[in-house]
């Protein structure tokens, strides 16, 4: 444990005796001077850099950007921007943030380092693994002061976090925490702005930043923050640490809590440079009677002597996205193929912590003998009294709201393979959504709790009520799991696109194709689609960008109807001949097709492609039916022509 930052916790009481405060103003002298020594170029003895108030024309233009964000107006916010900040500006009119607020900062690089000017920033509080800051650079053009170049959230800007070291306290009874995270920061690149752009909650205030090189003396590092985003100057060499200390009030709904009974963290509660995937050491302080449960591996448990504990967890696996709860819980737990296996319920139920027991055990077999092997000794279930019915993955554990268990564990335990091990920033897409999804569906249907084939009549439905849902954006640029829209894109759809998938290719080769992703991704970097894609062309062999251009790039779904159905009867039986059209921009499928007859059902797969294709089924008796995509597995849309309440996808043979 780093002793160092454990002592910030500690509170001073002091007198008010004449003694006290000649004492108090002595140490107020000599730390005025180390401060002016530590970083002479910052020109202030505070641990915060002096903040310069921006020219008048600059608060005009954070005033009418205000204005503009709030409406939702992105057309506006182009007025008053260059034309290539107006073409990243898109993300105004769909957002799952409520209310933006906005501000100007110019941060204090490291002495002759080019200055970077006035940066505006767009910020809110944001649940994690949805929407994010927007900071955009401001320009002075013959127009006056304008919304330049955006600095993107992916953008690291020549700095990455590659380990926090956290220690933290909670005040149950001020709903608040106080932390201290030694963060160890890289080069990287060959650009050095000779400052690093952090994101942490809005919730916290930071008081103090400490520099320091290869171990050697903490230094005052200037720094500026505005909501969420920090800005702190940097030492000249490759690799340092970064001390923060910083503390705030918690009491969000949906995680991020300090309750009586319960602390949840999950949303940045910890500084991020573009959300790029760092491990970590939490070493947290519960009260009498309560546990902790964070991510990795539980190195230690000390006892204090007031009857707290002191838990230090250390995850090895470099993720995006940090969790950590703490509780008054009932903990039951199992030895299970070499993983000790956790439930830790706020509300004592035996019955209920061991059925959740045998599903994390009977899911994480069949992950491991399909995807690879699970990267943690434990695996701990979490049950939480949010308000909602939430689940949240922390890959070696998963925090459950209120009648959630047992029934999201295999897709929450499947986040340790796609969103943990291999890591996903939430910044361009949720491929691991789609993937978690995709996984959970696999695992019900491969061990006997599978898909049951839906009526014709509950499918048209679904294609009815949902097929327009997609039509906003593509998966591969759905990222926001809070924003409704989004949300159902990345989740549903990307999900059943790796079902179509698993169908064009065959189970087994889909196996091969899920288990060389997993084992072939690059440690410690985010991935994306692409790497996907990748690893399904090299085990198959096989160029399958095809089908992912038209499945991940384009927004909605296919719309495909029969039409010119004609039985041509032979002494035999007859040929059924028809065409299967299609809307829009023709995809490229391979669509099952269903010809019922009075004595069965006779299944054929055809490949359709371009606006009409003709196909011709031979029979030996007068169908019944004929059905496009009888088990659903293509996700369609109802085509754009003729009567929306008819399904144009079956077609009922007069058998007179």
């Amino acid at each position: 444990m780093n002793l160092r930052m454990h002592s910030e916790f500690v509170f001073l009481r002091y007198n008010s005796s004449r003694f006290m405060k000649v004492i108090l103003l002595a140490v107020l002298l000599i730390s005025i001077g180390t401060c002016l020594n530590a970083f002479p170029s910052a020109g202030k003895p505070a641990r915060q850099a002096e903040k310069t108030d921006p020219p008048a024309e600059v608060t005009a233009l954070v005033s009418k950007a205000f204005s503009f964000v709030n409406r939702h107006e992105p057309e506006a916010l182009a007025e008053i921007s260059t034309p290539e900040a107006g073409k990243t500006e898109e993300w105004v009119r769909s957002t799952s943030t409520a209310k933006w607020e906005v501000g100007a900062i110019t941060p204090s690089p490291r002495e002759g380092s080019p200055d970077p000017g006035w940066l505006i920033v767009f910020h809110a509080w944001h649940s994690c693994e949805t929407d994010f800051d927007h900071i955009y650079h401001l320009a002075k053009t013959d127009r006056g002061w304008m919304i330049g170049d955006e600095q993107r959230e992916d953008d690291p800007a020549g700095y990455r976090i590659r380990d926090n070291e956290i220690s933290v306290h909670a005040d149950i009874e001020r709903k608040s925490l106080s932390l201290a995270d030694r963060v160890r920061v890289e080069h990287v690149g060959d650009h050095d702005p000779g400052f690093a752009i952090m994101h942490i909650s809005p919730d916290f205030k930071v008081t103090d930043i400490r520099a320091s090189v290869n171990g050697g003396e903490e230094k005052l590092a200037p720094f500026q923050q505005i909501g969420g985003v920090i800005t702190v100057q940097t030492p000249e060499a490759k690799t340092f640490n970064l001390t923060l200390k910083y503390s705030g009030i918690l009491s969000h709904s949906d995680g991020d809590f300090v309750h009586s009974d319960e602390v949840s963290l999950a949303s940045y509660w910890y500084p991020t440079i573009a959300r790029l995937p760092a491990t970590s050491t939490v070493i947290v302080e519960t009260p009498k009677g309560w546990s902790a449960v964070g991510q990795g591996e539980l190195q230690s448990t000390d006892n204090l002597p007031d009857g707290a504990h002191r838990y230090t967890f250390h995850n090895q696996v470099p993720v995006s996205f940090f969790s950590l709860d703490m509780g008054k819980y009932t903990v039951t737990s199992r030895e299970v193929d070499g993983h000790r296996l956790y439930v830790y319920l706020l509300d004592p139920d035996s019955n209920l912590a061991n059925r959740c027991i045998d599903v994390v055990a009977k899911s994480m077999r069949f992950y491991e003998s399909h995807f690879g092997a699970f990267p943690y000794t434990r695996y701990s279930v979490v049950q939480s009294h949010w308000a909602t019915e939430m689940a949240l993955e922390a890959y070696s554990f998963a925090t459950f709201g209120p009648r959630s268990l047992p029934d999201l564990i295999p897709h929450e335990l499947s986040h340790t393979w796609w969103g943990g091990a291999v890591d996903n920033s939430y910044l361009h897409s949720m491929w691991n959504e789609a993937m978690a999804d995709y996984s959970d569906n696999l695992f019900h249907r491969m061990t006997g709790d599978g898909e049951g084939r839906p009526t014709q009549d509950a499918l048209f439905r679904e294609y009815r009520q949902s097929g327009h849902s997609y039509d906003a954006a593509p998966v591969a640029k759905s990222f926001d799991t809070l924003e409704r829209t989004s949300s159902a894109i990345g989740y549903d759809k990307g999900s059943k696109v790796l079902r179509v998938l698993e169908d064009e290719i065959g189970q087994e080769q889909m196996l091969r194709s899920v288990a060389a992703f997993y084992s072939g991704h690059p440690t410690g970097e985010a991935v994306e689609w692409a790497d996907f894609i990748s690893a399904v062309n090299k085990t198959t062999g096989k160029d399958y960008n095809w089908f992912f251009d038209q499945w991940l790039e384009r927004k909605g779904l296919p719309q495909i109807r029969l039409d010119g159905v004609n039985l041509n009867r032979t002494d035999g039986g007859g040929v059924v001949a028809f065409d299967v059209v299609q809307f829009g921009r023709p995809y490229r499928l391979s669509v099952e097709i269903s010809v019922r007859l009075a004595s069965g059902e006779k299944l054929v797969t055809m490949q359709v492609s371009g606006p009409k294709t003709h196909i011709e089924i031979p029979v030996d008796a007068v169908p019944v039916s004929l059905t496009l995509n009888p088990r659903g597995i293509i996700p369609l849309c109802p085509v754009s022509d003729g009567d929306s309440e008819i399904d144009f996808t079956t077609y009922r043979f007069n058998r007179n």
